[in-house]
């Protein structure tokens, strides 16, 4: 059963660099909001800093927010799941 888990196949970030002196923003958690708010700072060009204890979205990204689906919601978290999917493209 574990061949069919995807966490397990995933190699761990590791972070080489020196970290830079001063950033604009720290955001502590890499997990689906913590590297959204990241994303979006960047594009309005500020320095940003994501600081995770261990790998990117896979600590609880994986149990809440991070299950972002729009079947079987609260019917007033519908819009707001529709909105994401057309924001999800840009990404990809």
């Amino acid at each position: 059963m574990s061949d069919l888990c995807l966490y397990h196949h995933q190699s761990p970030v590791h972070f080489q660099d020196p970290l830079p002196e001063t950033v604009d923003v720290v955001i502590v958690g890499g997990g689906v909001i913590g590297v959204s708010t990241a994303w979006f700072l960047r594009e309005r060009g500020l320095s940003v800093l994501v600081c995770d204890k261990g790998r990117v979205a896979g600590e609880q990204s994986s149990r809440n927010w991070g299950w972002v689906r729009t079947m079987w919601r609260d019917p007033d978290e519908v819009p707001i799941a529709k909105d994401s999917l057309a924001i999800w493209e840009r990404f990809q």
